[in-house]
């Protein structure tokens, strides 16, 4: 078989089994103990290392076609083993990672004293996050080998073949993107249904039934305040997906042979200005003290679940088109005349908030939570407007013009 055929072949078999014949290749792969195939070893380097194998199991069928696969495959076809791993990994856990049946989940005091119910629930969003974590980590991974070798041309093309190429290599950068923001956001669905049960079981509830109610009533407010934070981060990875159409590949004009991406001025980049680390707790805990004596603890847990999303989930996305890049020059325009329209609503909404800031666990009026989305939409469709080249979340986050977190939390 050409070489193009057998990686064909190979992604064919993973796309009809998931990552269990994946998972099992790699297994014997670990167990070898003479010397690798040069098959072995592309995959043991792309994907299968540190992920703490277990002995190879019986063998079946697919498992041992896959493995045959894997050994006759040569550097020609490695590209596109890569570049299909790539989005056979991230189909794979869109598909599969997802926790069925929570959707409708309502944790109240009578769910979450149900000990079977809820290690149950949070025993199947745990292992989807590892399963998230571990598509992204190895998805990442594949990229950036992938990235680095096709623009410094480690396959020798000439000019005119590595131009055919772009087109393919451009539509791999915007799948990986696109689906990355689908990942993100199937994850972000989870930490939030995570978060309620996960801090019964931590902190170890000791009160009345009053007090329990109204407990929960306050993670229920925190749980959507995260989910409104990592919502902003798919809301800006989606952002930097649309942008991949303007992508352009071009030579080195220092270094023949080696390639650059020109990148719009919306790019990846950009995604590094999202923060490190959460401040719940020192922004809200002497708000909420008075009444939510263990605020400290509520928010310390959101502050962790964060640092977990970025540091294992959004980190590496920065890094992915770590490569040689140029971007657009800014353009500035000439707003002088520019009209700008604002809501006195929500002008005196931030002004009450930062003058006067409260607790964000407490219950609102209706009228008021509906301002502050109204107002959240709408400082959000002003940025855009206004500076289309900054992902709105990220702006809103850095600009430090004002404590928008005071204001604009749900209630």
């Amino acid at each position: 078989m050409d070489p193009a055929g057998v990686a064909t072949s190979l992604l064919v078999l993973l796309a009809a089994n998931n990552s269990s014949v994946l998972d099992c290749v790699c297994n014997h792969v670990a167990s070898v103990t003479d010397k690798m195939s040069y098959g072995d070893g592309l995959m043991w380097e792309t994907y299968c290392q540190d992920l703490g194998h277990e002995p190879p199991a019986a063998e079946d069928e697919e498992c041992g076609r896959a493995l045959a696969e894997v050994r006759h495959l040569t550097e020609d076809s490695s590209r596109e083993l890569t570049r299909g791993l790539i989005r056979s990994v991230a189909a794979d856990c869109i598909r599969s990672c997802s926790v069925q049946g929570l959707d409708n989940m309502e944790w109240n005091l009578e769910t979450l004293q149900k000990d079977r119910l809820r290690s149950a629930t949070l025993s199947k969003l745990l292992h989807a996050v590892q399963q998230i974590t571990r598509a992204i980590n190895h998805r990442n991974r594949l990229v950036l080998d992938y990235n680095w070798e096709f623009l410094h041309n480690d396959q020798n093309l000439s000019k005119t073949e590595f131009q055919a190429e772009i087109p393919v290599f451009l539509e791999h950068l915007s799948d990986y993107w696109r689906d990355s923001a689908q990942l993100l956001s199937l994850g972000v669905k989870h930490f939030s249904q995570l978060l309620v049960p996960l801090a019964f079981e931590q902190m170890g509830i000791h009160s009345n039934d009053l007090q329990r109610h109204e407990w929960i009533k306050s993670m229920k407010h925190l749980r959507d305040m995260l989910h409104t934070k990592l919502s902003g981060w798919v809301h800006d990875v989606q952002s930097v997906s649309e942008q991949m159409a303007y992508y352009k590949v071009e030579e080195h004009k220092n270094r023949p042979g080696t390639y650059i991406l020109r990148r719009p001025l919306l790019n990846h980049d950009l995604l590094s200005y999202h923060e490190r680390f959460l401040s719940f707790r020192d922004d809200f805990t002497a708000l909420c003290v008075a009444r939510h004596r263990r605020a400290s603890q509520m928010f310390g847990l959101a502050d962790a679940l964060y640092s977990f999303y970025y540091y294992n989930w959004f980190f590496d996305l920065q890094f992915v088109g770590d490569i040689e890049s140029l971007d657009e020059e800014w353009q500035r325009e000439d707003r002088s005349n520019a009209m700008l329209s604002v809501d006195s609503d929500c002008v005196q909404l931030l002004a009450n908030a930062l003058d006067h800031p409260t607790c964000p666990l407490e219950d609102l009026p209706p009228e008021t939570k509906n301002l502050r989305e109204r107002c959240r939409v709408q400082l959000w469709d002003d940025m855009v407007q206004r500076s289309p080249h900054v992902p709105v979340t990220s702006y809103l986050a850095y600009t430090q013009r004002a404590n928008i977190n005071l204001c604009l939390w749900p209630g």
